[in-house]
């Protein structure tokens, strides 16, 4: 499995990407799994950036994601 991880993205271009990526045929959960988490403020109140994090169960389609969407 590989992991790509996308830093500064709001939540409707994550979304965005993940629908362009079934609409190539990919499967979620079955090709790819991705989660979005949001900014966070953490002691002693740095605040941390958004990020959305890609994963892939063939190698192929990580490269692909990366070429295309990064």
């Amino acid at each position: 499995m590989k992991s790509i991880t996308i830093y500064g993205k709001s939540p409707a271009e994550v979304i965005d990407i993940v629908h362009q990526m079934k609409a190539h045929g990919w499967v979620d959960k079955v090709d790819f799994d991705w989660a979005y988490y949001r900014a966070q403020l953490e002691l002693p109140y740095e605040p941390t950036d958004h990020y959305a994090t890609f994963n892939f169960y063939k190698e192929e389609y990580s490269t692909y994601f990366a070429l295309r969407w990064l």
